[in-house]
């Protein structure tokens, strides 16, 4: 068996910062209120790199700035402009005070949702909903696009996943470098899904920095595992990859997320397993959650880290990596 890969705990994951329907998304101020006002904190905080036109690598997720900055950057990029000349962040109208805590999570919640939606769900008025909006846009950094080097500068000590969404090689050298100088390296995974990308970070850094799983060794492994093939002989037959990996990311799709390959993943490749959900966001309801935990996952990635850490603080705890191989150790033993 190979030892785990990224020894740091994983049980909750923010979700784009701070929890993408708890605070703006990938902003300072959503990390402040994860390593703040939720105790114990999250594990781990994921977030998105981009890079300006000046070259300087700010924490956002989309290609095009549309989404999150509003219609009049329809098919605008990030790095068409300088970082002093980047817009704020528009406020989302799913952002309610309180759905995500008196509400299972309705899928509705999970599609942009307008604001009568957003209160009809979370049986709110509209003044608790202007108020809310309010309280959040006057928190310090609330709509402000923030630098890597700020979010590395505050939570030093933080484990976090980057996803260097699509490069250039510009990008991966400096995220990397970054990473390096601030001793981040052993509290730190990182890549991207995209292979192409992937790849490049593994160019440039090899094993020195904690690698993700991008989506064709997810399939790879996937389609291995489900014809019976061992995990652990893929390196010997193109599979390079498979070694470098220390934490498969996995959307919650019922036809991949099973108890089976994410006990290969763990048994046979060390690898741990977190999961986030679909369509393009976290586990945002106790169900999925629940799902998640039935499949074996070491972690769970939500837009509500208020909503993980109390499902987790009621008893549903996460099995590590380590205790999977144990497990598996003492089964042949019997």
């Amino acid at each position: 068996m190979q030892a785990p890969r990224w020894n740091v705990g994983l049980q909750l994951w923010a979700h784009r910062g701070g929890g993408a329907l708890e605070r703006i998304e990938n902003t300072l101020a959503g990390f402040r209120h994860a390593c703040r006002d939720i105790q114990p904190i999250p594990d781990v905080l994921e977030f998105d790199c981009s890079l300006t036109k000046d070259g300087i690598p700010v924490v956002f997720h989309d290609n095009t700035m549309e989404r999150l900055c509003g219609p009049s950057f329809k098919d605008k990029k990030i790095s068409d402009y300088n970082y002093d000349e980047l817009p704020p962040l528009a406020y989302p109208p799913k952002l309610s005070p309180r759905w995500h805590l008196t509400s299972t999570g309705s899928p509705k919640l999970l599609k942009d949702p307008d604001q009568a939606e957003v209160m009809k769900l979370s049986g709110i008025a509209e003044a608790a909903y202007e108020d809310c909006r309010k309280a959040i846009l006057a928190e310090p950094d609330a709509s402000r696009i923030p630098k890597l080097e700020e979010v590395f500068r505050e939570f030093p000590n933080h484990p976090m996943q980057i996803d260097v969404k699509t490069g250039p090689a510009e990008l991966v050298k400096k995220v990397g470098d970054m990473i390096i100088e601030h001793g981040r390296a052993k509290i730190t995974v990182w890549g991207s899904f995209v292979p192409k990308v992937w790849k490049e970070c593994f160019k440039q850094f090899g094993e020195e920095i904690p690698m993700l799983m991008n989506l064709n060794t997810v399939l790879s492994t996937y389609c291995a595992w489900y014809v019976g093939f061992p995990l652990r002989w893929l390196p010997y037959i193109g599979f390079a990859s498979v070694r470098t990996v220390a934490v498969a990311v996995i959307p919650d799709l019922d036809w991949l997320l099973k108890p089976g390959y994410v006990r290969a993943l763990n048994v046979q490749l060390g690898v741990a397993v977190v999961v986030w959900g679909m369509p393009g966001g976290g586990l945002n309801s106790v169900d999925r959650l629940e799902f998640a935990r039935a499949a074996g996952a070491q972690g769970i990635c939500t837009d509500v880290p208020t909503l993980g850490r109390k499902w987790l603080e009621e008893g549903n705890r996460l099995k590590t990596v380590q205790e999977v191989q144990e497990e598996y150790s003492q089964s042949k033993l019997r």
